[in-house]
């Protein structure tokens, strides 16, 4: 069964990106990264680290998110073991300074921030039991500044 966080978790990625996630609180494949976006043969997913506080966890799922609506999600079967990759310390290097990864870590950075910060103002308006719940409620009702009247 499905909990009700992860439910808050799908429902608020689903309106982000525009179309169904699978929403994961576990390790990325990739060992070293806190999050990682997949979208391998038309199915969207984000898994999440856990153990991080709210603001961080918030953060690594827009962030996440933002890959998926770029279409910036890693080519790769999401249900290899977690942590079952590692990067060597050179492509680790060349991730970090390669242009088209700049870009899109920016990129995605930019849209987090916005998430994030419409997150940040509306969830007042929401109940849950935690802060991060109602940010989701609130992310879940997001409209994008380009459709607001």
């Amino acid at each position: 069964m499905i909990s009700p966080m992860l439910i808050l978790f799908e429902r608020a990625a689903r309106c982000l990106v525009g179309r169904p996630v699978r929403v994961r609180l576990q390790p990325p494949i990739i060992k070293s990264f806190d999050g990682q976006a997949y979208d391998y043969k038309g199915v969207a997913t984000v898994d999440i680290k856990p153990g991080f506080d709210d603001k961080t966890t918030l953060y690594i799922f827009c962030h996440e998110c933002a890959h998926i609506k770029a279409g910036h999600g890693a080519v790769m079967d999401p249900d290899q073991a977690p942590g079952s990759l590692d990067l060597t310390v050179l492509g680790a290097q060349l991730r970090k300074v390669h242009p088209l990864t700049r870009g899109q870590e920016d990129g995605a950075d930019s849209m987090a921030a916005t998430w994030q910060e419409y997150a940040n103002q509306h969830y007042k308006e929401y109940t849950g039991d935690t802060t991060l719940a109602r940010q989701l409620r609130a992310l879940a009702g997001y409209i994008p500044p380009e459709v607001q009247a």
